[in-house]
């Protein structure tokens, strides 16, 4: 298994945090809609198809599954989120 990799994005910035051969997904920061929601969009491609939506979430949870992995967030303020993401 993968050593997990810890990730710092600001407000709008991705990172990829899988890719294989023709598939990769991106995480963006999406920022804070109130003091108690913030929201990530997640992004994939595959060959010539892709897709983007967003994730509303509490800044109580700390543990999200996504795609074949699992993101735990750090910390959460309206100019950055710290997480871990592991496969």
């Amino acid at each position: 298994m993968k050593e997990p990799k810890e990730y710092t994005l600001k407000l709008a910035e991705s990172a990829k945090v899988k890719s294989g051969f023709m598939t990769s997904y991106s995480l963006v920061y999406a920022g804070m809609l109130s003091d108690s929601v913030f929201s990530i969009a997640l992004t994939w491609s595959s060959g010539h198809n892709s897709a983007g939506y967003n994730l509303y979430l509490d800044k109580g949870q700390r543990e999200i599954k996504l795609l074949d992995g699992r993101l735990t967030v750090r910390d959460v303020n309206k100019s950055e989120i710290r997480f871990v993401f592991q496969r």
